[in-house]
């Protein structure tokens, strides 16, 4: 009975551990095909995006768009932590560092939180 417990508390590890080892394709695969409806919040300014790379919803939103967030900001944070394995820096600063990126790329309306936390629309 033992064997037959560590046995599935092992294969309950070993999936759980699979279904994190995605690879790069899958998460940039996900994250095209949600850019569509995140380019369509961001220009309604329902979402803005944050000093440290991630969306923020601006108002009450639908479950569907509160679920669209979370899964980018989720396949975002991926990553961000494989470039921080990689590079050898903070998850945080690789953050933070995309964020100005998205800023500087971001269209005019967009909402951007600024380094010192406040909410401005891009000109």
């Amino acid at each position: 009975m033992k064997r037959i417990i560590y046995t599935m508390a092992a294969l309950v590890v070993l999936c759980a551990t699979l279904a994190r080892a995605e690879g790069p394709e899958q998460v940039k695969a996900r994250m095209l095909a949600r850019q569509p409806a995140i380019t369509a919040l961001l220009a309604q300014a329902r979402a803005g995006e944050d000093n440290q790379g991630y969306l923020a919803a601006r108002g009450k939103l639908a479950e569907t768009e509160q679920q669209l967030i979370k899964d980018e900001n989720n396949d975002r944070r991926l990553v961000y932590e494989e470039i921080a394995n990689r590079t050898k820096a903070p998850v945080r600063q690789v953050g933070a560092r995309r964020a100005e990126a998205i800023a500087r790329q971001a269209r005019s309306g967009t909402w951007l939180q600024n380094a010192a936390g406040e909410w401005q629309q891009k000109r």
